[in-house]
C-alpha cells in the first residue's frame, strides 16, 4: 500500500449517526486541537475547526474550509479493540467502507495505516480517504483518525489529507517524531555514515537512509499547503504551522547527529568559557554554519530540507536558522525561529544570557543569531532590527 493522491467530501449529517457521535453545539479552534486529558494533540492546518463533538470527549468532527476536506477523530477504550487495526476496522467499519490495512511501528507503538473508500448516505457519490490509528498513552486506550474527500476530488485534496493526519502526535514525545503519514512512507529501514567537519574536527554520525528524501517530502508538501493562504487572512499562522511542521519531523531525523556533535564540541565549549559554555557552544555551531553554501529557489518551496543542510547541501536563511534551533535544542537550550516577510528573511533566536540583540516572546528574550553572515550572536543588520517586523514561531 503507498501514499496516493487522494479526494475528500463534505461530511453529511448520517455520519455521526454512524459513528455514534451526538452532536454537540460548539466552535472549537483545531490548530494545536488539545482536549484535556485524552492524551493527543493535533495540529491541523488553518482552516480546519471542530464543528461537533460527543458529550463525553471521545468524537471530534472537524471541516475545512480551504478544501472539501473532512476529519474525524475517535477515542476507544483500552477493551473496545483488541489493536491499532482493530481500532482502524472498527471506525470504518461503523463507516461501512471497503479498506485496506497496514500495520507499523510509530512513535514507539504498533499502529495502523488504512486507505479506504465508501459512499455515504445520501451522497451522490463515493468517498475515498485514509484513516490512521494508535495507542493512546498508559495503554489506556485507542485513537482513530480518519480524513477523506469525494473521489472526485480527491486529486487535489490529497496534500491535506496527508498533512491533517500527519499533524498527529501522541504524547508529549510524539510532539518531535516524524508523523504517522511521513513514517509509513518513508519507513526508515538503513542507515547513512556522514562526516562532518566543525572547526577542524572530523565529526562522524550517521542519518536514516530516507531521512533527507522525507523531511524533503514534508518540506514540499507543506509548502503546498501554504500556498493556500497566499491571499488569506491567517496567512500568518499557516506560514507558522508550515515552519512546526517542518521541525518536527527533523527533531528526531538529528537526534544522533546532533547528538555526536555535541560530544565532539561541548567538552572544548566548556574550557573555552567554563562560565557560559551553551553561549560558546553556539558560537561553534552558528560560525559552522554561516560557512554554508547559500542558495535560494523561490519558485518551490525554498527551504533546504534539515537533513541536507546539515550534511553540505546549498542552504537558505530558514533552513540554517531552523537546523541553528533544532541543533541547540538538543543540547538543551531553548530556541525560536523568527522570520519576516517584510524583510524576506530568517534568523534564530535561543534563550541565553549574553548580551545583544534579543526579542522576547511569552516572556523568555531569545538572543538573535544571524546564519547568513560571519557575525557573532546578538548582531543583527541595522536595516534588519525593526522588532516589529519579526513574526516568533515557538517551536514545542
Amino acid at each position: 500500500m503507498t501514499i496516493r493522491h487522494l479526494h475528500v467530501p463534505h461530511i453529511k449529517t448520517a455520519l455521526l449517526s454512524l459513528l455514534l457521535l451526538a452532536a454537540l453545539s460548539a466552535d472549537i479552534s483545531a490548530q494545536l486541537f488539545a482536549p484535556p486529558g485524552k492524551g493527543f494533540t493535533i495540529d491541523l492546518p488553518v482552516g480546519f475547526e471542530c464543528v461537533q463533538q460527543d458529550p463525553d470527549g471521545n468524537g471530534y468532527l472537524f471541516s475545512y474550509n480551504m478544501l472539501p476536506v473532512t476529519l474525524i477523530i475517535k477515542l476507544y477504550d483500552k477493551g473496545a479493540c483488541r489493536d491499532a487495526a482493530g481500532a482502524a476496522a472498527t471506525a470504518l467499519g461503523k463507516l461501512r467502507a471497503r479498506y485496506e490495512t497496514a500495520v507499523m511501528q510509530w512513535n514507539g507503538a504498533e499502529c495502523a495505516i488504512s486507505s479506504f473508500s465508501m459512499t455515504l448516505p445520501g451522497s451522490e457519490t463515493g468517498q475515498e480517504g485514509w484513516a490512521a490509528a494508535a495507542p493512546l498513552p498508559n495503554e489506556s486506550g485507542w485513537l482513530t483518525a480518519i480524513c477523506y474527500a469525494d473521489q472526485d476530488r480527491t486529486w487535489y485534496c490529497a496534500r491535506a489529507i496527508n498533512s491533517a493526519l500527519d499533524s498527529l502526535c501522541i504524547g508529549e514525545a510524539g510532539r518531535r517524531t516524524p508523523g504517522i503519514m511521513t513514517s509509513f512512507a518513508f519507513p526508515g529501514t538503513g542507515k547513512k555514515e556522514v562526516t562532518l567537519t566543525i572547526h577542524g574536527k572530523k565529526i562522524k554520525s550517521a542519518v536514516g537512509s530516507d531521512d533527507a528524501e522525507a523531511n524533503k517530502y514534508v518540506v514540499e508538501r507543506e509548502y503546498a499547503i501554504l500556498t493556500l493562504y497566499a491571499r488569506n487572512k491567517n496567512w500568518l499562522e499557516a506560514w507558522r504551522r508550515y515552519y512546526r511542521m517542518i521541525h518536527r519531523d527533523a527533531c528526531r531525523r538529528t537526534a544522533r547527529l546532533a547528538a555526536d556533535i555535541y560530544k565532539t564540541l561541548y567538552p572544548a565549549a566548556v574550557k573555552a568559557d567554563s562560565k557560559n559554555p551553551d553561549m560558546e557552544y553556539i558560537r561553534q555551531l552558528l560560525s559552522w554554519i554561516q560557512e554554508f553554501s547559500y542558495v535560494r529557489d523561490p519558485q518551490n518551496a525554498d527551504f533546504t530540507d534539515i537533513v541536507s543542510c546539515a550534511t553540505g547541501s546549498p542552504s537558505d536563511c530558514d533552513s540554517r536558522s531552523l537546523l541553528l534551533c533544532i541543533l541547540a535544542e538538543h543540547a538543551g537550550i531553548q530556541s525560536a525561529l523568527f522570520i519576516s516577510r517584510e524583510y524576506s528573511h530568517a534568523i534564530a533566536g535561543l534563550a541565553l544570557s549574553a548580551g545583544g540583540a534579543k526579542i522576547t516572546v511569552n516572556g523568555t528574550a531569545y538572543l538573535l543569531a544571524e546564519t547568513t553572515a560571519k557575525v557573532d550572536p546578538g548582531l543583527v543588520a541595522q536595516d534588519m532590527s525593526d522588532e516589529s517586523k519579526w513574526i516568533a514561531v515557538e517551536l514545542p
